[in-house]
């Protein structure tokens, strides 16, 4: 399962946060979804990206100066889930216990 290390400034305390996420190839972009395992509240780590959008992610010990953009579209997103899914079929789960909350979704790419 392909996984990353995402680098985020807390949105509160300027910190610097570190989260291990599942992601999902997307051309040669990374893309994250805030499924919270499940959880009924959106995870920290989709707070602090959409405050700073500037993160690093670490995939295979590299490290990438990433921007993040939520995926708000419908089509977009309907495409994505479907990827996501085929990655991780667990999201479909999650999706289930989380009762009705909408995940964030975030496309990271390359900062250039």
């Amino acid at each position: 399962m392909p996984s990353l290390r995402l680098v985020t400034t807390g949105r509160k305390t300027g910190l610097t946060r570190v989260h291990d996420l599942l992601y999902t190839p997307y051309g040669d972009d990374y893309v994250v979804i805030g499924s919270g395992w499940g959880r009924p509240k959106h995870p920290t780590w989709t707070l602090n990206l959409t405050a700073n959008p500037e993160a690093t992610v670490v995939v295979r010990g590299r490290a990438v100066p990433v921007v993040a953009r939520r995926v708000d579209e419908e089509a977009e997103r309907a495409e994505i889930w479907e990827r996501a899914v085929r990655v991780w079929p667990g999201y479909e789960m999650e999706k289930r216990i989380a009762g009705g909350r909408e995940f964030r979704v975030f496309v990271l790419s390359a900062r250039r």
